[in-house]
């Protein structure tokens, strides 16, 4: 009761304050348009004007004195009434968000229950539209920062220091709504058919690169050495996979005098196949081929295909699309990910430089790989 009659007295009063305010401004408005309206007015007249509103104030100062005097008698405290009306400078938000200690739904957090595909599609919406806010607040933010720079240089400069506060309050709320996911009861499900899926698109290419009889399987031949970079010729080496899985042919990969070791593919990263790696003397026409009849194709390198196929990017395999939009908001990315695990499996003696140098570099994770 008396946290309720504080909190009544004290907008009342900030109340009283805004209309007291108001009237002066308005009476001074008017009072200013009709003395500037007349051509000639009287000296007279306006110092009695002048005591009549000096009277009204005195009047109305002694009234909201009286009212907190009664206040402060009755034992409660009165917020000073300059807080109440100058507008604080710093930030009402918290210098760092807190962070809430979070427990997971044990009650349905199992790998047999899924979450409805609005709540997976709605969650991960959420999660991009905070970013693309915050990209546009930070675009717009400093544009006009960089237009007061000049002009109010400390302005521009608190202007700075605020964007500076809200992104940290952008990250963690990115953290709270991953956090989110982690609780929310279906992680378990999540991790378990994501393991699933990648098991059998992994199982789908094996068998696809290991037919039953390679004389008699169907081949692409693909060849590395396309004059460019490591990371270049690894994205021309997916998209012959890619073409390679869309067609249902066996890829041959072509990687003798590869620029980045003589000895070729073969020698860096397992084969991508146990049984049928090698062209031989069949006979091979140049993709795509007379009518789709031609069981051997050559694939020239993309930039020279003059009608690409549908299987390209940012093309997904179409049986996979609904499992794979229950927990993955980035299908391609995920898809071009489980084609490049098929491919990139290091040899025995790769694995273990590739080792001896993370040890080296005293790696720790998470890692991020950015192509410059």
């Amino acid at each position: 009761m008396n946290v309720i009659r504080v909190n009544v007295c004290t907008k009342r009063l900030a109340l009283i304050v805004v209309l007291w305010l108001f009237v002066i401004g308005a009476t001074s408005l008017w009072f200013y348009k009709r003395s500037y309206n007349e051509e000639k007015y009287e000296p007279s007249t306006l110092a009695k004007k002048l005591k009549e509103y000096e009277r009204e104030n005195t009047e109305l100062k002694t009234f909201i004195d009286d009212i907190s005097n009664r206040i402060l008698e009755s034992g409660f405290h009165v917020p000073n009434i300059e807080k109440l009306l100058i507008k604080e400078e710093k930030p009402k938000v918290k210098e760092k968000p807190e962070e809430l200690p979070l427990k997971p739904i044990e009650s349905i957090n199992n790998t047999n229950i899924s979450p409805p595909h609005e709540y997976e599609s709605m969650r991960r919406r959420i999660f991009n539209n905070v970013k693309s806010l915050w990209y546009l607040v930070r675009s717009r933010v400093n544009l006009l920062k960089k237009e007061l720079s000049s002009m109010l240089p400390k302005l521009a400069s608190r202007i700075g220091s605020t964007l500076e506060l809200a992104e940290e309050h952008e990250r963690y709320l990115k953290n709270e709504l991953s956090v989110m996911g982690e609780i929310d009861g279906f992680s378990a499900w999540r991790e378990n058919e994501a393991i699933k899926l990648s098991d059998l698109v992994q199982r789908r290419l094996k068998f696809l690169q290991n037919p039953p009889s390679c004389d008699k399987a169907k081949k692409l031949v693909c060849s590395l050495n396309k004059k460019c970079g490591y990371g270049c010729q690894i994205h021309h080496l997916a998209y012959c996979m890619i073409i390679a899985y869309g067609t249902e042919h066996t890829l041959i990969l072509d990687s003798k005098e590869w620029s980045y070791h003589k000895g070729g593919w073969e020698e860096v990263f397992q084969p991508l196949s146990n049984n049928c790696t090698n062209k031989g003397d069949a006979h091979f026409t140049l993709w795509p081929g007379i009518d789709g009849e031609d069981q051997n194709l050559l694939l020239p390198f993309v930039d020279y295909l003059k009608s690409p196929p549908p299987y390209l990017p940012l093309a997904v395999p179409e049986d996979l699309v609904p499992r794979l939009l229950k927990f993955h908001g980035f299908p391609f990315i995920w898809w071009i990910g489980q084609i490049l695990k098929y491919l990139l499996q290091p040899q025995e003696t790769t694995q273990k430089l590739i080792d001896e140098a993370a040890n080296k570099l005293n790696f720790r994770k998470p890692i991020v790989g950015q192509v410059i």
